[in-house]
């Protein structure tokens, strides 16, 4: 199985570093090749045959099949313990796979992007390792959700010129430049889209925080800091998805769980809609 080792881990503790964050990963003894290799197959064999003209299965029974994928890949990185460095190399390795396998689903069930529909909810998320709007590698990733204005998104960042809090404002302010865009709709276990209601819920609890400050030391319940991926989380929660994935990286001393760009992906309440790669994020 060839991989692009980038050992994001490492470059994902850098960040916590400088953000002065005593920031660990606990190592783990499971190996993960096993799993990953049986789940990569099974996902190459799936978009194989939805590439095939003369495929005969049912368009139900592919479907059911991508949903179950989702969900086992989900209660497999909840099912570890602790994450190891390699651990986080499969999540990122299988977020790739599962992302390649829904935008052929969307194909190959001829459901075609939306035009001139900025689809408020739907997530933005660039990962660890990405080139961030400045034009260096992330050390964290980012996440942003979009709003129900045009061109806008709902993101917490720190930022030099306009401060360390959560922004409503222009996408280009800090996606335009950054590279391995993906852009994910909230969906059911069963690949049923949120409605129009829960999306609102969703931006309507974002928007309730901009202006408040910027933090990593914030526990993921608490109302006092925001860092991206924590307030893209929140504002899923609010409209009942947990989009929580493995939650296993650990912040101390207060000892809170740390909610990751990596854990939104990888959530199989999540599934990849566009891939804007280096273009800026801009209506459909």
């Amino acid at each position: 199985m060839k991989r692009n080792k980038k050992f994001l881990s490492k470059i994902l503790i850098g960040g916590m570093i400088l953000a002065n964050l005593n920031f660990s990963v606990y190592a783990s003894d499971f190996t993960s090749n096993t799993f990953i290799n049986e789940k990569s197959t099974e996902i190459e064999t799936l978009i194989s045959e939805m590439s095939n003209s003369s495929n005969k299965r049912s368009k139900t029974d592919i479907n059911n099949e991508i949903n179950n994928l989702h969900i086992e890949v989900e209660e497999y990185f909840k099912s570890l313990d602790k994450l190891s460095e390699q651990d986080i190399e499969d999540m990122e390795y299988m977020i790739d796979k599962l992302d390649e396998l829904d935008l052929k689903k969307r194909d190959f069930f001829q459901e075609k992007v939306k035009t001139g529909n900025w689809r408020a909810g739907d997530i933005l998320i660039y990962q660890a390792g990405s080139d961030s709007a400045a034009g260096e590698a992330s050390m964290t990733g980012h996440t942003a959700v979009l709003s129900n204005v045009e061109n806008y998104v709902i993101e917490a960042s720190k930022t030099g010129k306009n401060g360390a809090k959560v922004f409503h404002w222009d996408v280009s302010n800090l996606w335009k430049g950054a590279s391995g865009i993906k852009q994910y709709e909230v969906t059911s276990l069963f690949g049923t889209p949120a409605d129009n209601n829960k999306k609102q819920i969703a931006v309507n609890f974002g928007l309730e925080q901009v202006g408040k400050p910027y933090s990593f030391k914030s526990p993921i319940f608490m109302d006092n800091g925001w860092y991206c991926s924590k307030l893209t989380f929140r504002q899923w929660f609010k409209a009942g998805y947990e989009l929580g994935g493995s939650l296993k990286i650990v912040v101390s001393p207060a000892f809170s769980l740390l909610v990751t760009p990596f854990d939104i992906a990888i959530d199989a309440n999540t599934r990849a809609y566009y891939n804007w790669g280096r273009d800026l994020p801009k209506p459909l």
